[in-house]
């Protein structure tokens, strides 16, 4: 799928050897499995140098913006620093991200509290916080 194939592109640029996809890691079929690796997520998610979060689309046929296919413009004041484009942006994009569907699972929040350093895909940018 798209998102997959997108991830994978990701990884490789930043030239990690290792990508953890939950819906390919974790046995779905099986309820032993799904139990023992959803209590380890937190251990997981903090242990990965870098968590890929993609919130859009509802399913892995998506993709994430930026990667396979352009993301939507923003306005919005911007720096270049060699070959990174720095972007400051307005408060709408930061409420948005508060209000989506990932913002309110428990699992997610995991994700989203425990890794280190989270690369977080939107319709409008993508941004880092480490």
């Amino acid at each position: 799928p798209p998102t997959i194939k997108d991830a994978m592109t990701v990884t490789l640029r930043h030239c990690f050897q290792f990508l953890w996809i939950d819906r390919y890691c974790i046995n779905q079929s099986s309820a032993m499995d799904m139990h023992l690796r959803i209590i380890q997520m937190g251990q997981i998610y903090a242990s990965a140098n870098l968590t890929i979060i993609a919130l859009v689309g509802t399913d892995p046929t998506s993709g994430l913006p930026g990667i396979g296919h352009p993301r939507k413009t923003i306005k919005a004041r911007k720096e270049q620093v060699g070959p990174v484009t720095l972007v400051q942006l307005n408060t709408e994009v930061a409420k948005n991200l508060q209000q989506l569907t990932w913002a309110t699972r428990a699992w997610t929040f995991k994700e989203g509290i425990l890794s280190k350093r989270r690369l977080v895909f939107t319709h409008q940018a993508i941004l880092y916080i480490c």
